[in-house]
């Protein structure tokens, strides 16, 4: 027997069986954080790649929400055939009517975008978002300014003030709907953090109704400190509108309160129905 025979099985050398059986000792230690990564790449370089059909969509059409129709469609194909993230949406006959209203959502990753876009282009779409964001996030930030979204300077409250007193009269004339995560920063906790106000002073002081729009959980299928992102379900609620009309600044707190409540007790609910379903 030769040794190029004694250095191989069934025609296969050692060195390539060694090699795999190292890759895939090494793949399976670290799948989950291969996993994770992998779908944070593609959820990131989806974003960047469908950025360019709101951008394109402007140049014709000037800075409307419906720019992002196709930028939509982009994301939720990736959504479900790329990073197995399946969306449920109920109630969105609440965003359909054709007045301006406030949307305050819960925050609890990057990922939030997500099931934004599973709402689809209702009429009068925008988003309140920082300023920062039209400048360090590549084409995403652009698609969002030629979709008609309004940025603020948080950094300088003066300016901010401003710029949201100068949206709530475009919000009003044009009847659009801008969408607030209402907890100004993200969180995974089992509670929401406390509401920042802009989102409620801008409603009251328009007099338009704020609409809650809820997601589930992701602590069953996204964990960004321990790096995992699996498959998962997400459950995103509208919930019907909460009149504003009559209430003063006065009124402030208690309507607050009154919505945080509300959003807390349907993430309770659905995170609850997607984890007995698994």
């Amino acid at each position: 027997m030769s040794e190029t025979e004694n250095s191989e099985v069934f025609g296969i050398s050692y060195s390539v069986i060694l090699s795999s059986l190292v890759v895939g000792i090494v793949t399976w230690i670290f799948y989950d954080k291969i996993q994770f990564f992998g779908k944070l790449l593609i959820a990131n370089l989806s974003w960047q790649f469908f950025s360019i059909f709101p951008i394109l969509a402007s140049l014709f059409y000037g800075r409307i929400p419906e720019n992002r129709r196709l930028f939509s469609i982009g994301v939720q194909l990736t959504n479900k055939y790329l990073i197995g993230t399946k969306y449920i949406v109920r109630n969105q006959k609440y965003l359909e009517d054709d007045k301006a209203c406030v949307i305050v959502s819960n925050h609890q990753s990057s990922l939030d975008g997500n099931f934004m876009v599973h709402l689809g282009n209702y009429k009068g779409s925008i988003v309140i978002l920082k300023k920062s964001l039209l400048y360090f996030s590549g084409l995403l930030g652009l698609a969002f300014y030629c979709s008609g979204s309004i940025f603020v300077d948080r950094g300088n409250p003066e300016t901010a003030k401003k710029s949201l007193n100068s949206a709530r009269e475009e919000v009003v004339r044009k009847k659009l709907k801008p969408q607030f995560y209402a907890e100004g920063t993200r969180h995974m906790g089992k509670e929401m953090l406390p509401f920042k106000k802009g989102a409620f002073v801008m409603a009251i002081q328009a007099q338009i109704p704020i609409l809650p729009v809820v997601a589930s959980s992701y602590r069953h299928f996204y964990d960004k400190r321990k790096k995992v992102f699996k498959q998962g379900t997400v459950i995103v609620t509208c919930l019907p509108p909460i009149p504003t009309t009559g209430l003063t600044m006065g009124d402030l707190n208690d309507l607050i309160d009154r919505v945080w409540k509300q959003m807390q007790e349907t993430i309770d609910n659905t995170t609850e129905e997607v984890e007995n379903s698994l």
